[in-house]
């Protein structure tokens, strides 16, 4: 979608919901009603799972984010992921996994792909917690058997507790390291602690490569004082308008990317293995004729379309953007927030 013509918005989006369905412990409802993720800190990549089928919450009003994730769990967050019809792997090789379980078809899926192995020759332990370390192996395991191409966003650094890690989970957890997929925290990976389905989405939605800032209420969202600092230049990008009606944004009208209320003059759509959801910048055209638009944007949507050194700027109304027309900018990050 977002295109010049702008009628084709979001339909990669649409694309991606059609995944697998699978029914896991609770419902399948939209994360906007569950009581105990609206202010958590991982909202936005819960809403994101939750919303393309690949989540479900434990109750119609309550995801618990906090619990951990069991291995059945996992497999079968992965298998949605995949888009695989799991109806041809039939029922999982292992004692302890009943054929009636909801994760009987993707426990083996995962192991017919060599994504996960048993605890045994005859077990699989799927109501066992799922640890750090495990849960980055299967990961890696997952993106080299579907051929996932994961960019390069940071530089590898040996963790602080290196030497706590399995040596069968180092190259997979530096690997993701790398990827920024699923990272530590101060420089401590640790291995051994049960992941949380909270950290699962996120891990999920970044695969996806949508790397959501933490969330804030919108009452209280960030925003750059008036003095703040143009940063360094990210690069030189081509840029498009865009309305919130539904001549361009379809039946996403109302709606961006990260949750928050499309606002002109403040939301940009950006690709966001380029520019990470959430960033502030600062855009600075280089055609004079669109110098009104010089200023500080948040990254806050995405498209089908906006690939690359690409944006798509809101503005108040079809015609405005139609007049806009297309143009090149420098955008730059912007420091100094609130």
């Amino acid at each position: 979608y977002k295109n010049y013509t702008k009628i084709f918005r979001k339909s990669v989006v649409v694309c991606l919901m059609a995944v697998v369905s699978v029914t896991l412990a609770g419902h399948g409802v939209k994360a906007a009603t569950f009581s105990d993720t609206q202010n958590h800190w991982a909202k936005y990549s819960i809403d994101y799972v939750v919303d393309r089928g690949y989540f479900n919450g434990m109750s119609d009003t309550l995801f618990s984010p906090e619990e951990g994730t069991t291995r059945g769990m996992f497999a079968t967050v992965l298998a949605r992921h995949s888009g695989e019809n799991l109806t041809n792997y039939g029922d999982a090789p292992f004692a302890d996994v009943s054929s009636d379980a909801y994760y009987d078809s993707a426990v083996a899926w995962a192991f017919t792909n060599g994504i996960s192995d048993g605890t045994s020759d005859s077990t699989f332990s799927p109501n066992e917690y799922l640890t750090r370390e495990q849960a980055c192996t299967m990961l890696a395991r997952y993106c080299e058997q579907y051929g996932i191409a994961l960019a390069e966003r940071n530089q590898v650094q040996t963790y602080r507790d290196d030497s706590s890690i399995s040596l069968w989970a180092k190259d997979s957890i530096y690997e993701m390291q790398k990827s920024g997929v699923m990272i530590g925290s101060d420089n401590v990976f640790s291995p051994q602690k049960n992941i949380s389905r909270a950290e699962v989405a996120v891990l999920l939605a970044r695969l996806d490569g949508n790397f959501f800032e933490n969330y804030q209420d919108e009452s209280e969202e960030e925003e750059p004082v008036e003095d703040g600092q143009i940063g360094a230049l990210i690069d030189t990008f081509r840029s498009t308008f865009y309305c919130d009606g539904e001549c361009c944004n379809g039946e996403w009208s109302g709606q961006t990317a990260i949750g928050a209320i499309p606002t002109p003059g403040r939301t940009i759509a950006v690709d966001s293995s380029v520019i990470p959801l959430g960033t502030w910048v600062y855009v600075d055209y280089v055609d004079a004729r669109l110098d009104q638009y010089d200023g500080v944007y948040r990254a806050e949507d995405t498209g089908g379309a906006i690939k690359g050194n690409r944006i798509d700027m809101l503005v108040g109304s079809h015609s405005e953007a139609l007049n806009a027309g297309v143009g090149n900018c420098n955008i730059y990050y912007y420091n100094n927030y609130k």
